[in-house]
């Protein structure tokens, strides 16, 4: 259980330090590119998200902005330039491309203005730029094409929350290439496309957009696709309220049992219990992520069982196992597929330090009658040592988005896994001797 939402992006600075990128000297030193899409109904969103961006990645330096829009927006874009220029973004270049028209009822001209944006990018990521992308255009289908031509050509995918107002602080969130691919894949197969599906994945190796690929998406509305509509996907998560008012209820009273049930004489040294509600960005980005690896989830709500989760944190690991044997014979938890026997997940693989995972629900026969509304929603339950517990917290203090100026890259992500992973053995070892020494030092003795 993660007490904490994952955020990872791969970046550079203007300088040529590079994050997550291959090492290549022979070419001039890196620069971040953004492009962003100015849609009639839309105008300043290209805008709210470029500051969105400043805003939340505070290390992050961008040398050019790119925006696409038609010629009756470009008054307006060179105002929200002269407001950039005065509020922060003085060394940024902006590059307005009014050329080509979007006309909703002619494939052919979306066609050219899709060719253009993939030929702008395209130029960009010949020179070594790492190119971003955020999601500013409004629900005439172009915004899904350009997202997926974007993704092709390799570049990081954002969008906002709330699209709806204006610059707001942790509002970003990335769309992983998978989730994409995935929604892709299941369009044209029903669309009956075989050929396109197999000449998509040539793309995604190839890291290029064909001709035929862009004539398709100018001729067909990918809209409905349930896996590209992310707005009305998040504004369903995030009105649920109802559901969140019981979820904040069932986290007080697992607590509540657990603190019942883990009776402090039983340990060295009393636990500690920490809990939480998974929020909805974050719920959002794991099921991104979820279906980015699988398919489409209907209901996160039942899908998932961290969404309410308890950490209880022992001195040690002895009494960590004990706690956990008093959970799996006690009267206040059944599994989480409803069965008395309670499993054990021992998640020592994650990063090394050994945690127990429990995914249950409330017992139905003690609790259907006081909390009817309760005891058919799943949780999780953590048990750690203290010691794993820093070991984990430290972790997700070195990597996640909302702790740093710059978030790490999938590459730095793994990296610093595997960090973790190789010192894991000493800190093993350290658990090891600190039971020993509240063994010895046990004050109920």
């Amino acid at each position: 259980m993660g007490f904490g939402a994952t955020h990872e992006c791969q970046l550079s600075d203007k300088s040529g330090t590079e994050f997550g990128f291959a090492e290549k000297s022979h070419l001039r030193k890196c620069m971040n590119v953004i492009f962003g899409i100015l849609n009639d109904n839309h105008a300043a969103k290209w805008h709210d998200a470029l500051v969105c961006m400043r805003d939340d990645f505070p290390g992050l330096k961008f040398g050019k902005a790119v925006v696409f829009g038609n010629v009756s927006r470009k008054d307006e874009f060179n105002s929200k330039v002269h407001e950039l220029q005065n509020n922060g973004f003085a060394d940024c270049e902006f590059n307005g491309n009014f050329d080509v028209e979007w006309v909703q009822e002619d494939p052919a001209s979306k066609a050219t203005y899709l060719k253009a944006f993939r030929d702008v990018m395209s130029a960009e990521i010949a020179q070594n730029h790492s190119v971003f992308l955020t999601i500013a255009s409004g629900n005439t289908g172009r915004r899904e094409k350009i997202l997926i031509i974007s993704r092709l050509l390799g570049s990081r995918i954002f969008d906002r929350f709330n699209r709806e107002y204006g610059p707001i602080k942790n509002d970003l969130y990335e769309i992983p290439h998978a989730q994409i691919d995935v929604a892709v894949a299941e369009f044209l197969n029903e669309q009956g496309r075989d050929d396109l599906a197999k000449k998509y994945l040539e793309c995604v190796t190839n890291g290029e957009v064909t001709n035929d690929l862009i004539e398709f998406l100018a001729n067909n509305d990918v809209r409905e696709n349930q896996f590209l509509d992310y707005k009305s996907r998040f504004q369903k998560i995030d009105t649920a309220k109802e559901r969140f008012k019981v979820f904040y209820e069932l986290k007080n009273k697992v607590e509540q049992c657990l603190q019942e049930t883990l009776e402090a004489k039983e340990f060295v040294l009393e636990p500690k219990y920490e809990s939480r509600v998974k929020e909805t960005t974050s719920l959002w980005k794991k099921l991104l992520k979820k279906e980015g690896e699988g398919s489409w989830i209907e209901d996160p709500f039942t899908r998932f069982t961290d969404l309410v989760g308890v950490r209880v944190i022992f001195s040690n690991n002895l009494d960590r196992d004990k706690g956990v044997e008093i959970i799996m014979t006690s009267a206040h938890f059944v599994n989480v597929d409803g069965s008395d026997e309670i499993k054990v997940d021992d998640r020592s693989v994650d990063l090394g330090y050994k945690a127990k995972h429990l995914d249950v629900k409330l017992n139905p026969i003690k609790y259907r009658s006081i909390w009817p509304k309760l005891v058919d929603i799943p949780f999780e339950i953590q048990m750690k040592s203290a010691i794993a517990s820093t070991w984990s917290d430290i972790h997700h203090l070195l990597a996640y988005k909302e702790n740093r100026g710059q978030p790490l890259s999938e590459d730095q992500r793994r990296a610093l896994d595997l960090a973790f992973k190789k010192a894991a053995a000493d800190l093993e070892n350290a658990d090891k001797k600190l039971a020993e020494i509240c063994k010895e030092f046990d004050p109920r003795k």
